[in-house]
């Protein structure tokens, strides 16, 4: 699960807001950025490439961090809970338009 606060440090910075919209997901705000977290328990519903890319952006911290500009899509779309069902629709739909069939989660 993921223990993040307020003042924990993440990829981009000290975390201002922590919100957990379901259980081992975390959305963190920064001063200049944010993103999700998602806890090693529920990392596994996320295709390993989205891991990977996810990686890329978060400072060398790892595929568990999703900044919310180039990533984020990815616990949206394949994590319940962390969206609403209307939103996580809309986010898979971006992703295949975006990024192909590939990445269409089971729902």
């Amino acid at each position: 699960m993921t223990n993040l606060k307020t003042g924990s440090s993440t990829p981009w910075g000290t975390a201002q807001s922590v919100e957990t919209p379901t259980p081992g997901v975390s959305f963190v705000t920064t001063a200049g950025h944010g993103g999700y977290h998602v806890s090693d328990e529920l990392l596994d519903k996320i295709p390993t490439e989205w891991g990977k890319y996810a990686a890329k952006w978060s400072h060398g911290w790892g595929g568990n961090w999703f900044e919310e500009d180039v990533a984020a899509l990815a616990p949206m779309a394949y994590i319940e809970g962390v969206v609403p069902p209307e939103q996580r629709r809309k986010a898979t739909e971006a992703m295949v338009k975006a990024y192909g069939a590939w990445v269409i989660p089971s729902m």
